[in-house]
């Protein structure tokens, strides 16, 4: 606001102006109380505030205009209310039907909007479907509709085999075996009985005798089909040379045939029998023939006469063959009816019920077995039948309830028939995708059924006459929509209740008419006061909140405010002369706000300034930065989750390529042979394995089958002493060698391996077991076990060997999920260079490693008193960690099992360790009870080690003598022996620290174990396990989310961890403050130095996962843009983890 005298004497203006148009505003009220009635109200109409008079000067302009007089004006009174509401219902629910009706009509056909019963049933059907159907809502129209024709195939397949079944009558056999397994007849057998029905042809059902179901009639039909085969071929070959029709008498052709072969052709001249003969035998003829081959194929003819009358003369086949004619027999339709008997018995045996069966259909009566043949040459009644099981699976996947074993023995013919109904009772007619839309379109039906019911409620309320039930036929409602809005008028809320309440007393056109007429002037002083109002704002930045002390003032108390105001204009010149002076500090806005607010005093201002400053650089420089300024926190997220599962899906797909190469490869046939010594390849890998005890060696076997060998078995695994004698003595058998646990192999056994391959990867821990004579014995004599190994002589291993080639050193340990476990070894073993993952609970006071000492005795190369105490801990573990696995690692073979023998006993005596051992042996990791010397490769939950040395007698001094331990290597053994446990080790001793005389002399597997007793004794190693690191945090960004949380009241610790890995921020549990809640990581220094992505987005967190942590993420983008909402939203995510 200026200063000078114009400008002030202008404010001075305009507040008078506004005044006077409140005061105008006031006396039209007063003229709008007369014309209603309420001359005495001019108080309470002052009080209206100045938004309502506002509202009320619109409300009463919008009043409808050109009201009948006709119209029930009586429902509008007070008393009148439920005549109101029925009015308002009855048009409300006119105008929902409409809609509803235009939108049922395009789904619906007509009749299902005019009957009730329609709806009844669907909606019946189809809430009965959503409960007896698996997975309802997700079934479509189209499964549905084909569950629909499974149904109404499977109710009609049903009612055939009733009617089979009342064809054959329920007395019949046939019909008790159908209907053996429940009350409706069993399918599968009603189409195995009609299958077996049309089987035998029409013409022989009435040619069916018992003699076909004996067995002796296969060989005799078996002999006549050959014999009479042949009688025929030859009947035909002699039927171009003799006429067989009728078939001459043998007697007569044979007697013939020896008059003619008596004497040759010229003396037989003179002879009358002899010319008979050649007569005779010449009338059977059809060509001519000279002598000689007449006699020749007379001979034939009558050989075959007599096989003929051999043939009509057969006693067997007469006996077992019905209706036999000899040659003329039809050995087609025999054999068909055979073969139909024996097919009976196929089915239905010999004894029992089933064969019941076959005897019925053998005996069934000609008419009925041709009715029922009838019925299964019915293609589709037969189909209908088959597919019935088919069906009845379709349908079981899709209605649970006939999974059941009662439903499964009958075929559920009530359920199948009520499933049917139930479908058909469906609209199909209609438009709907799925159930649940179909019950959606119902529910909308059954509410159109009951907005009519409703709508002749109202009208009945109403008095007014509505006859079509289901239509929409009505009386006309325009009146009755004038009367509504009328109504909703009186009820809107900006018309004050006073005025309300004077207009329903006494309801009229007229009446309405003149109060509405006052509106106008009423209108026009408003529109004066909004205009006066406005030059305040714009010249005088006029704020009504300020000015009267409320956004909405009261007309009176706005008037009053602006009489004091004009009473006070002397006042005005200073308080200008102050606006002058605050805007000519030039400060912004966003500083002089809050300290008109009083939200920042003038102390505060140059802190605030700065905080401003610095808070528009920061977003200047995201705004500049296209990835800064498109961060999303969320999308991120996604993106590394969708990496993690990416590079796990890359991993598996890298698996299964290569098994589908190698699945793929061609494996050479090679060269056959007579002689197994010809065959190469696959041909004589199938040799042998058709042998049941192969002569071929295994070394010649590689050698001439390599090639096949190589396609089935890409990969060997066999130890280097196998591949020795086993394989050939070849280069480049092998693209790669991978040698495991290569510690323990020496360079003499493992050149012959490395000699093989074209690659060698070596794998090894140089502290770990140095090689030993184990392999040795065991490869002389694998029945026998000795595991009391001692080092090979040379004490040098392939893998330290070949030290001089290229190597890579693997770091990361996971085993352990507390970093003590491997923390001695980490110390004395790795120089501390292995990265420890931190766990949740890894300052907890409860030690991971457990000392336990007894009072035992080293005596006969075994400790009782430690095979005893283990017992005890055996027990323990059963009864307080049954899910946890347990191994049991002693010092030698004796003590082993010394150990095996006291656990024998205790599973006979305590019946939960037996059953707790049994249920292990199924497990991946059962119980172990091992010696020192062959425990590498071996983990367990829990660890228990029986240092079994000790004093020989009771007090007395240890003898320094402990195994292997003593030996070269020994320090390595008990590497091996220290770090097998993944979540405890029990370490049980008769030993302590001070037992053991280690100096400088002394091997170093003595040292080692010394140091590692006295480690186990006071649980020190240089580090204090249950305190925070003391590391600072890794960037200002890490120690601005400390500061917040902890501000909050969350204990957090900055860099925890042990060595190698540091989680950024650890929160600690609130409740239990001896563990975390939760691990954040920050994307500072240590997230961007990692190598890979792999390493940095997956395997790091998923390492800490497996170990307990709930890893939490937060972004620098995120923090510095919106950094009080994400750390709520930091906070709300440690809540959930509570």
């Amino acid at each position: 606001m200026r200063a000078d005298e114009h400008h002030i004497q202008a404010t001075l203006e305009r507040t008078r102006l506004f005044h006077e148009a409140l005061v105008g505003t006031e006396n039209a009220l007063a003229e709008l109380a007369t014309a209603a009635g309420l001359e005495t109200e001019t108080e309470a109409l002052a009080r209206f505030s100045l938004s309502a008079i506002e509202g009320l000067g619109s409300h009463l302009q919008n009043l409808p205009r050109s009201l009948p007089e006709a119209l029930p004006w009586s429902w509008l009174q007070p008393e009148a209310s439920d005549k109101r509401a029925a009015l308002h219902a009855l048009l409300e629910i006119q105008e929902t039907a409409e809609n509803l009706q235009t939108r049922l009509s395009r789904q619906l056909p007509p009749e299902w909007l005019r009957n009730p019963q329609f709806l009844a049933d669907a909606k019946r059907a189809a809430e009965q479907l959503a409960m007896d159907l698996a997975n309802a809502e997700s079934l479509g129209r189209e499964a549905l509709a084909a569950l629909h024709r499974d149904a109404k195939h499977y109710a009609k397949a049903l009612d055939d085999a009733n009617d089979l079944v009342a064809l054959l009558g329920r007395d019949s056999p046939i019909a008790a075996w159908l209907l053996e397994n429940g009350k409706a007849p069993d399918l599968s057998r009603v189409a195995q009985v009609l299958e077996v029905i049309a089987e035998l042809p029409p013409e022989l059902v009435a040619l069916r005798d018992t003699r076909y179901d004996r067995p002796e009639v296969d060989p005799v039909l078996t002999r006549l089909e050959q014999v009479l085969e042949a009688h025929a071929a030859e009947r035909e070959e002699l039927a171009f040379t003799w006429k067989l029709d009728p078939l001459p008498d043998p007697e007569a052709v044979e007697n013939a045939i020896e008059a003619l072969a008596r004497l040759p052709a010229l003396p037989g001249w003179l002879f009358p029998s002899w010319r008979m003969a050649r007569r005779q035998l010449r009338r059977l003829t059809r060509v001519r023939l000279r002598r000689p081959q007449l006699l020749s194929s007379a001979e034939r003819l009558a050989q075959w006469l007599r096989q003929d009358r051999a043939l009509h003369n057969d006693a067997e086949a007469e006996r077992l063959l019905p209706g036999f004619r000899g040659p003329e027999t039809d050995l087609d339709g025999c054999r068909t009816l055979r073969n139909w008997y024996r097919r009976l018995r196929e089915l239905w045996g010999w004894e029992g019920k089933a064969a019941r069966v076959a005897e019925a259909l053998q005996n069934m009566p000609e008419r009925t077995f041709l009715e029922l043949r009838h019925r299964a040459l019915d293609q589709a009644l037969l189909q209908r039948i088959r597919e019935a099981p088919d069906t009845f699976a379709r349908l079981r996947q899709h209605v649970p309830s006939l999974s059941r074993p009662d439903v499964e023995a009958d075929g559920g013919p009530h359920r199948i028939h009520t499933l049917a109904a139930r479908l058909d009772a469906l609209p199909w007619e209609a438009v709907w995708d799925n159930l649940p839309a179909l019950q959606a379109l119902l529910e909308e039906l059954h509410a159109w059924f009951d907005l009519l019911e409703e709508r002749m409620r109202q009208a009945r309320v109403l008095d007014l006459a509505i006859e079509d039930s289901f239509g929409l036929a009505s009386p006309d409602l325009e009146p009755l929509r004038q009367l509504a809005k009328v109504d909703a008028w009186l009820a809107d809320p900006r018309l004050p209740v006073l005025l309300e309440e004077a207009l329903r007393a006494a309801p009229s056109a007229r009446y309405l008419e003149a109060v509405r007429g006052a509106a106008g002037p009423l209108q026009e002083r408003w529109d004066a006061v909004r205009e006066a109002q406005n030059a305040l704002v714009q010249e005088n930045d006029f704020d009504m909140a300020r000015w009267t002390g409320n956004t909405d003032p009261a007309l009176g108390d706005a008037i009053a405010r602006t009489r004091q105001a004009l009473e006070a204009a002397d006042r005005l010149d200073a308080w200008a002369r102050f606006l002058v002076q605050r805007e000519a500090t030039r400060l912004p806005d966003a500083l002089l706000e809050p300290l008109d607010l009083g939200l920042v005093t003038p102390a505060d201002l140059t802190d605030a300034a700065a905080f401003r400053i610095h808070a528009a650089l920061s977003a200047e420089v995201i705004d500049q930065n296209p990835v800064l300024q498109h961060f999303d926190a969320g999308a991120s997220e996604e993106q590394l989750m969708h990496f993690r599962e990416l590079d796990n899906q890359l991993r598996e797909d890298v698996a299964r390529r290569i098994v589908t190469e190698v699945c793929a490869r061609e494996i050479p046939e090679g060269q056959y042979g007579t002689r197994v010594s010809e065959r190469t390849d696959w041909h004589l890998i199938t040799h042998l394995l058709g042998l049941t005890q192969p002569k071929t060696r295994p070394r010649v076997l590689m050698e001439r089958a390599r090639g096949a060998l190589s396609a089935l078995l890409p990969c060997f695994l066999m130890s280097p002493d196998s591949v020795a004698r086993l394989l050939p003595r070849k280069t480049g058998l092998f693209d790669v060698v991978i040698m495991d646990e290569a510690s323990q192999i020496l360079p003499e056994e493992a050149l012959g391996a490395l000699a093989r391959g074209r690659q060698a990867i070596i794998v090894g821990d140089r502290n770990q077991l140095p090689p030993t004579t184990f392999f040795q014995r065991f490869a002389r004599s694998e029945d026998e076990e000795d595991d009391d190994a001692t080092p090979a002589a040379t004490g040098e291993s392939i893998l330290e060997a070949l030290s001089i080639l290229p190597s890579r050193r693997l770091t990361w340990h996971y085993r352990s999920r507390d970093p003590r476990l491997i923390a001695f070894s980490n110390h004395h073993f790795y120089q501390d260079g292995l990265v420890l993952f931190p766990t949740p609970g890894a300052d907890t006071t409860d030690s991971p490693i457990e000392h336990v000492h007894v009072d035992g005795t080293f005596v006969n190369r075994t400790n009782l008193a430690e095979a005893m105490r283990i017992r005890d801990i055996v027990q323990e573990h059963v009864r307080i960690r049954p899910n946890k696995s347990l191994g049991i690692v002693a010092m030698n073979v004796q003590q082993r099992d010394q150990i095996d023998a006291v656990l024998d006993a205790l599973e006979d005596e305590d019946q939960a360790f037996r059953f707790w051992r049994d249920a292990r042996e199924s497990d991946n990791e059962p119980l172990f009870v091992k010696n020192l010397e062959n425990v590498q490769g071996d983990e367990r939950d829990v660890i228990v080690i029986s240092l079994t040395y000790g004093p020989s007698e009771p007090g007395g001094s240890v003898p320094q003598r402990f195994g292997p331990v003593n030996m070269a290597g020994g320090e390595r053994r008990l590497n091996v022996l220290f770090t097998r446990a993944r979540e405890k080790l029990v370490v049980v001793t008769s030993l302590r620290s001070s037992d053991i005389v280690a100096g400088p002399g002394s091997h170093r597997g003595v040292q080692i174990l010394h140091d590692f007793l006295r480690y186990v004794e006071s649980g020190q190693l240089g580090t204090d396990w249950g305190t925070p690191t003391g590391r600072p945090p890794g960037s200002p960004f890490e120690e601005a989310v400390i500061d917040a949380l902890s501000a909050r009241g969350w204990q957090c610790e900055s860099q925890w961890g042990v060595s190698g890995y540091f989680i950024d921020i650890a929160v600690r549990h609130p409740d239990h403050p001896e563990r975390f809640l939760a691990g954040i990581e920050c994307d500072g220094a240590a997230w961007h130095s990692s190598r890979t992505a792999r390493e940095r987005d997956r395997l790091r967190q998923q390492v800490l996962e497996k170990l307990g942590w709930k890893i939490l993420r937060i972004w620098s983008t995120d923090w510095f843009r919106r950094p009080e909402a994400t750390l709520n939203e930091l906070i709300a995510r440690l809540e959930m983890l509570l």
